[in-house]
Parts: C-alpha cells; structure tokens; sequence
C-alpha cells in the first residue's frame, strides 16, 4: 500500500516538472499545434501565430467557398441601352434609315459558378426584354413612325477574377438569339398605313463588370456590354422587294446575384 502511494505521487510530480517546462518555453501559454506554425517572439507577454494555408481571412465569403466548388445563382438586371436600328431596301442598301433611341429594359438569369485556383467560371442562361424602340421621320401632316420591338435569349459565359477583396471584376460574352420585329406606321390624314417584319436570328454580346459582395450569398452587379442582334431581310409586298434591318446596342446595367 505504502509502495503504491510513493510510485503515484512521483509520477504526478513528474507531470508537474513536464508542464512547468512547457510553460517557461511559451511564457505561460498552452502549446497548439493544429493548423498553426507557432512563433515564439522574445519579450512578449504571448506567442505569435503565422498564417497557414487554412487561414483565409482575407479572401471574400464568396472566394474562399472551397467547401462548393460549384455553387448555383439565379440573378435580375435593369438595363439601360442605346439602341442603334437601320432599314434599308434590299436594291439599295446603302440608303438607309437610321433608327436609333434610348430605352429601357430588364433580364433575369439562372446558373452556376465553377471555382478555379485563381478565380471563377459562371456559366448562365439570360432571358431579356426590352422596351420599343420608336422614330418618328417625315412631316407633320404625313409623318412616318418606325417601332422596333426586341427579347433575346443568351448563354452567357463570365470569368469572375480573385482579387482577395469583394471587389470582383469580371469579363463576360455570350451567344444566343433575338426575336425582332419591325413595324412601319404611315399616316395620310386620318387613314394610317401599317407593315410589319419580323426574324428570329442569332446574336452575340461582349462586356464586363464589377460585382461587389455584401453579404456571403448576395453581390451587387455594375456592368457594360455590347450586343449585336444582327440583321435580316423579308419580303415586304408594299416594296415589292427585301426589306433589310439591322440592329445593335450599346448597354449599361445594375442587377443583384443571389448564390446559393
């Protein structure tokens, strides 16, 4: 009995002299060894941690999201746009009507955003809707209106660049197609004469942006880009020949992301 009572309180005062000795080389401070490289700093009251490859404090929610390597969005636009129009007949192309106004529009978009060592790749499908374009030519008592009316389906890509802030600027294209049609007013006194052309056809656009991150699933998006709608040709029976149309834009926007 009195043996075993000696052996046990040795080894409790070896464990005593392990811990004091711990203690004396981190000035009090328990030792840790889980993700971090400790640092000992002479003269201070406690020991300094380095970072490791597991700290990401200075990366934005959305950046640092290694856990989803693919995380889906669903996103809204208002769009503001220069709309660059042109009718022309098919025997004399060069002579043509410019159409052109400022309007408004608005799109919405779902799809997903892919993580890569040094960034993101989004890939989307876009639908649109602006509202018409309207022209007016000719003169008072004869005057000649011009409506062009446009929604467009895109897929768009976008590479999204780390900037270790929720600063994300972006680069973006996409393909897709446009419906346009094009009406034609005219008014000789009080009759009103009214043709119409209408293509669905491909078109393209070219931009980029800057998305600001406010919360871990919301971003604010600021952006521009270029469409091109493209041009078609119909038979118009009042012409009695092609009736070409062509249409471009140039296109400012605010929107908001949601990432799940």
């Amino acid at each position: 009995m009195k043996k075993a009572l000696l052996t046990s309180v040795l080894t409790a005062c070896c464990i005593i002299n392990v811990q004091a000795s711990e203690a004396d080389l981190t000035n009090g401070y328990p030792v840790t060894h889980i993700y971090r490289q400790q640092v000992y700093v002479p003269n201070k009251t406690a020991p300094t941690y380095a970072k490791s490859a597991y700290d990401s404090d200075s990366l934005s929610a959305y950046q640092k999201k290694s856990e989803n390597d693919i995380r889906p969005y669903m996103s809204g636009k208002i769009k503001f746009l220069s709309i660059s129009s042109a009718a022309s007949l098919e025997s004399d192309e060069d002579d043509k009507i410019d159409i052109d106004d400022d309007i408004m529009g608005g799109s919405i978009a779902v799809g997903a955003s892919f993580k890569l060592p040094d960034g993101h790749i989004r890939g989307e499908i876009e639908l649109s809707q602006n509202s018409d374009v309207k022209d007016t030519f000719g003169s008072k008592n004869s005057p000649i209106s011009f409506k062009i009316e446009t929604q467009s389906v895109m897929a768009n890509a976008y590479y999204d660049i780390d900037t270790g802030t929720n600063i994300i600027p972006y680069i973006g294209a996409g393909i897709g197609f446009v419906r346009i049609k094009g009406t034609e007013s005219v008014h000789i006194g009080n009759t009103k004469y009214e043709t119409s052309l209408k293509d669905t056809h491909f078109a393209w656009q070219l931009g980029g942006g800057t998305a600001v991150e406010m919360t871990r699933n919301i971003l604010l998006d600021f952006g521009y880009r270029y469409i091109d709608y493209g041009h078609f040709k119909k038979y118009n029976m009042d012409y009695e020949e092609k009736v070409r149309l062509e249409s471009s834009a140039h296109e400012l926007y605010a929107g908001i992301r949601i990432m799940f």
